[in-house]
């Protein structure tokens, strides 16, 4: 299964290829103080304005970093940005293994024996925002 894994500290996340449009480096991004904390702001990409949001907080990562990528999403709410610090990259990842953690991930899987967590973006989006 092609997905896009990204890192969060020594934690590896992934989304599934096919929901990602694009990579970008992070942009000039407006902040919204009364958006919920996972919200970084909105960006202009290229005449369509679009949510960031920190994949930290997304995730309740313990490893907060100044993200320098903005994966670009498509979700049934529309497009969105999922901001990292870390590069991302395109990996065959290994049958999903069993686990437990499927609150907010998909599926749990492996990458050379570490194990990455295969995000449902919208899942994660709906969660941050009911949280407002």
């Amino acid at each position: 299964m092609l997905a896009l894994v990204f890192p969060l500290g020594p934690e590896r996340y992934a989304l599934p290829i096919q929901e990602v449009r694009e990579i970008v480096a992070t942009p000039a991004l407006t902040t919204l103080p009364t958006a919920p904390t996972a919200v970084l702001g909105l960006v202009n990409l290229r005449g369509d304005i679009l949510p960031v949001f920190d994949a930290s907080r997304l995730v309740a990562s313990p490893f907060p970093a100044e993200p320098d990528f903005v994966m670009v999403v498509d979700t049934e709410r529309g497009t969105a940005g999922v901001a990292a610090s870390g590069l991302p990259s395109i990996v065959d990842l290994e049958p999903a293994l069993e686990s437990d953690r499927a609150l907010w991930s998909g599926s749990m899987h492996a990458i050379d024996g570490e194990p990455v967590v295969m995000l449902v973006v919208t899942a994660l989006l709906k969660r941050a925002l009911a949280e407002s």
